[in-house]
């Protein structure tokens, strides 16, 4: 009796561990991605900047090469000269964030950046922090945690 319980509960589980897998890897693209005739939120509006049209903010299409350090990284985008404008600076937290989401929603339109791996960015008060945005492996959708790394690239934001 006690076997043929666990050969149930095995089969049960295997079934239900395949159909959560693949509802999570047809989420973005069925459910979450461009309807067809809507408008991208990122436009490129340069060789090196593209703009997301709600926030405003022009992103760096480019990036750093790795740096280990906060303060290098902060050097690096008050730096930059790109696009006829030298105001860049490190994105906070949420902006990474929003920008992360743009892509998985495949709403960059025809704006292409390397945006995987880890980046630097900040919120007022706290020191820079190099990391990605990460799926826990036990959720589906637009569920992300942050995971500190120690190095990353540089992706400048500006206003």
């Amino acid at each position: 009796m006690t076997r043929m319980f666990y050969k149930s509960f095995l089969f049960l589980y295997s079934c239900s561990l395949i159909f959560a897998v693949a509802g999570c890897r047809q989420a973005p693209s069925a459910t979450l991605a461009n309807p067809k005739g809507s408008v991208p939120r990122l436009e490129k509006i340069g060789n090196d900047i593209c703009r997301d049209n709600l926030s405003g903010l022009m992103w760096q299409t480019g990036r750093s090469r790795k740096i280990n350090d906060g303060q290098r990284a902060e050097q690096y985008a008050a730096n930059l000269k790109t696009g006829g404008f030298n105001d860049w600076r490190l994105p906070t937290q949420g902006e990474f964030y929003t920008l992360h989401i743009l892509f998985f929603l495949k709403k960059n339109g025809v704006c292409r950046m390397k945006h995987k791996g880890s980046y630097w960015s900040e919120n007022p008060g706290l020191p820079p922090r190099s990391g990605r945005w990460a799926s826990p492996y036990y959720t589906c959708g637009l569920n992300f945690d942050f995971e500190e790394t120690k190095s990353g690239f540089v992706r400048a934001v500006r206003p």
